[in-house]
């Protein structure tokens, strides 16, 4: 069957139209399932440097600013963030890492990686070790597609804090 030549092309028009649709959908899938990975990823390294703070030296582990020295609690953050493909290049401060007891609040500065922050080392049974990271995440695939159709997005700053008591 023919089709009558004012119709010819519509198809090629209506799959122009729901293109954008589809691959932000698509798009948007995967960017919220690598969001999703990454705050994991966020909460397992909490975890891990929570763990090194309670049960290996103490407050050796916290050193201050010290994210290069193998074992410390900024050092197993960083590793764990590297490890899983999040990049920590040019991230570091030490005045962003602090081991301040007298009670813990996110730091307030944006960061371009990691930031960590630690409340509590010590060996003593019933003391508390925490540790909290913040990361910046932008939108790479969604961001560019909702420029095209008018929207925007802003980024999002995953924020896991984590609390183990030494026993």
């Amino acid at each position: 069957m023919k089709l009558p030549r004012d119709e010819e092309g519509a198809a090629m028009v209506e799959f122009a139209l729901v293109l954008p649709l589809l691959l932000l959908l698509i798009f948007g899938i995967a960017e919220f399932g690598r969001a999703w990975n990454i705050n994991q990823t966020l909460a397992d390294a909490a975890r891990e440097a929570a763990r090194r703070a309670v049960v290996r030296d103490g407050p050796a582990a916290a050193k201050v600013g010290d994210a290069t020295a193998p074992g410390t609690v900024p050092a197993v953050v960083l590793d764990r963030l590297r490890r899983a493909g999040i990049s920590t290049t040019g991230a570091w401060d030490p005045a962003d890492y602090t081991a301040d007891c007298s009670g813990w609040s996110p730091p307030t500065d944006e960061v371009t990686a990691a930031q960590v922050s630690g409340c509590g080392w010590g060996r003593t049974t019933g003391e508390e070790a925490r540790v909290a990271i913040r990361l910046p995440y932008g939108f790479l695939l969604v961001k560019p597609l909702l420029g095209l159709l008018g929207g925007e997005i802003d980024g999002r700053t995953f924020e896991t804090n984590y609390v183990m008591r030494n026993e």
